[in-house]
C-alpha cells in the first residue's frame, strides 16, 4: 500500500525531496513517498490547517540554518526551540506570550569543562554561540519569557555526557521558581521519561501536554 507522507522542508533545495524519496526506498519503504511539500523560509507564517499557524524563526547554531517553531492556535501558543548556541531578541520577541514552551537545557558548565573524554575544540564549540544552551543561559531565557498564563515548560536535548535532570531543573528554578506557577518537565534524550515540578498552580489538563 502506498504511503503518503506531507512534510514541511525549511529553507532546503528541492532537490532533497527526491533525496529523501531514495533513502526511504533504501530502507525498505519504496511505496513511501512525499506529497506536496511545502518549502518556506525563516520568518514565514504559514497555515497548516483551519485553525493552526506556524512561524520558523531563524536561531544561530553552527553552520545550519536552525529554527525554532511558534505554533498558533485557538488554545493558545506553543514555542518550541532546540541546538542554538544562545538565545536573541528576535526569538524572545515572538516567544513571548506563549501557553508552552519546549527549549534545550543542553549542558552543565561544570561538567562540560570537567569533561576529559572531550578534546577543549569540542567543548568551546558547544560553549560557543553556534553551539548549545546551557542550564544557566536556559534559565536566563525563560527568565524573559514567564508570565502568567505560561502553563509549562519541557527542558530538552539534556546531554547525557555534560548534564543531569536535576541539574538542569534546579538551574531553571533558581531563576524562574518564584515566578512561574505552571510544570516543568524534563524530557530527556533517550525519552520520552520525564520528570516533573508541579509550581503553585493547582494540577490540571494542560492545553499543550
Amino acid at each position: 500500500m502506498s504511503k503518503d507522507i506531507k512534510c514541511i522542508l525549511v529553507e532546503v533545495d528541492k532537490l532533497l525531496i527526491s533525496e529523501i524519496e531514495e533513502v526511504d526506498a533504501e530502507l525498505g519503504n519504496p511505496n513511501c513517498k512525499l506529497t506536496n511539500p511545502v518549502v518556506f523560509e525563516s520568518l514565514e507564517r504559514r497555515d497548516l490547517g483551519p485553525d493552526l499557524s506556524m512561524l520558523p524563526i531563524p536561531i544561530p547554531h553552527d553552520d545550519a540554518e536552525n529554527v525554532a517553531f511558534v505554533l498558533n492556535s485557538p488554545e493558545g501558543r506553543a514555542g518550541f526551540v532546540t541546538d542554538l548556541g544562545e538565545s536573541t531578541e528576535e526569538l524572545i520577541k515572538h516567544m513571548s506570550g506563549c501557553q508552552h514552551i519546549s527549549v534545550e537545557a543542553n549542558y552543565d558548565v561544570n561538567r562540560l569543562f570537567g569533561n576529559l573524554k572531550y578534546p577543549q575544540t569540542l567543548k568551546d564549540r558547544i560553549h560557543g554561540r553556534g553551539g548549545h544552551l546551557s542550564n544557566r543561559q536556559t534559565a536566563m531565557m525563560l527568565d524573559r519569557l514567564v508570565h502568567d498564563d505560561l502553563d509549562s515548560i519541557v527542558l530538552c536535548h539534556l546531554s547525557s555526557e555534560n548534564n543531569a535532570p536535576h541539574l538542569a531543573e534546579s538551574e531553571v528554578l533558581c531563576q524562574i521558581g518564584e515566578e512561574f506557577k505552571g510544570e516543568i518537565q524534563i524530557s530527556k534524550q533517550d525519552g520520552p521519561e520525564f520528570t516533573h515540578w508541579l509550581g503553585q498552580r493547582a494540577a490540571e489538563p494542560l492545553r499543550w501536554s
